[in-house]
C-alpha cells in the first residue's frame, strides 16, 4: 500500500471512529456529505481499510483487532434497530454507548498518531 493509499485508509478509519463520537445531527451531516467515506453507523468499510493498513505495515494488528471488536460488539447490541433507533441509542448515556465512545476516542487518538507519523515520514522522505 503506497503512502497516498495509506493516508486514505487512515482517513476512512478515523472517520468511522469519529462517527461513533459524533451526535446524531453530526452523523447525518457527515453521511450526507458526498466526500464522506462512511455512510452508516458502524460502516464495516472501516474494518476493510484497517485490515489493509495492517497488511501494509501501517497499523498495528492489535489496534485493528480492537476496532473490529468494537464494531462487532456494537453490531450485536444494535442488531434489529433502525438507523433512527441506533442514533437515539448512540446519543444516550447508556453504559454500552458510553463504553463505545470511550473506546472510539482512545482508538481514534492511536489512528491519528499513526497517520501523523505517516505524514511526517512522507515529508522527511521528500526532503
Amino acid at each position: 500500500m503506497c503512502t497516498r493509499t495509506a493516508k486514505f485508509g487512515f482517513e476512512v478509519v478515523a472517520q468511522g471512529l469519529h462517527s461513533i463520537l459524533a451526535s446524531s445531527v453530526q452523523r447525518r451531516t457527515m453521511y450526507q456529505d458526498p466526500n464522506s467515506h462512511v455512510d452508516d453507523n458502524f460502516d464495516f468499510i472501516v474494518l476493510d481499510f484497517a485490515k489493509g493498513l495492517v497488511n501494509s505495515g501501517h497499523l498495528d494488528e492489535a489496534v485493528a483487532i480492537e476496532i473490529q471488536q468494537l464494531y462487532l460488539e456494537a453490531e450485536r447490541e444494535l442488531k434489529g434497530m433502525s438507523w433512527q433507533e441506533q442514533d437515539v441509542f448512540l446519543d444516550s448515556d447508556s453504559p454500552a454507548a458510553s463504553k463505545w465512545k470511550s473506546e472510539a476516542s482512545r482508538l481514534l487518538a492511536v489512528v491519528e498518531a499513526h497517520n501523523k507519523s505517516l505524514k511526517a515520514d512522507a515529508v522527511n522522505g521528500a526532503a
